[in-house]
């Protein structure tokens, strides 16, 4: 699978005026999966493969729920890691159209 431009379906995002580069992240079996980074943060960009996940919205759900719930064992201290924040599009939208189809 030949590798997106990701710059596409960022303009949604209220990040993408600070854009200072991108690059690709791992092989992606099943998603595509770039580092953006901006002046101060770096941002996880994924599209999603429609095919092994036609129901875009209900991945987004389950996402939010465990994210929710990785959150709350963070603060309570069971659990070190970082957890990812999900970022909505400029109009509220938790996925982007973009070259090669949604993106998050």
């Amino acid at each position: 699978m030949s590798r997106l431009k990701p710059l596409e379906a960022a303009r949604e995002y209220p990040f993408f005026d600070d854009i200072q580069g991108y690059e690709p992240i791992g092989a992606g079996h099943i998603h595509q999966t770039y580092r953006l980074w901006t002046s101060d943060r770096s941002y996880l960009f994924q599209r999603i493969n429609e095919s092994v996940f036609p129901n875009v919205e209900q991945l987004i759900q389950n996402t939010a729920v465990v994210n929710a719930a990785l959150a709350r064992a963070r603060a309570e201290g069971r659990y070190p890691l970082h957890v990812a924040e999900l970022i909505l599009t400029r109009g509220g939208r938790s996925v982007a159209r973009g070259e090669g189809g949604l993106w998050r």
